[in-house]
């Protein structure tokens, strides 16, 4: 499943934001 990867990809980019923030 495609989509998997994106959910992880998609949490790491929430953590960075977090992290900018």
């Amino acid at each position: 499943l495609d989509f998997e990867p994106t959910i992880k990809t998609n949490s790491e980019l929430q953590l960075s934001q977090i992290k900018f923030k």
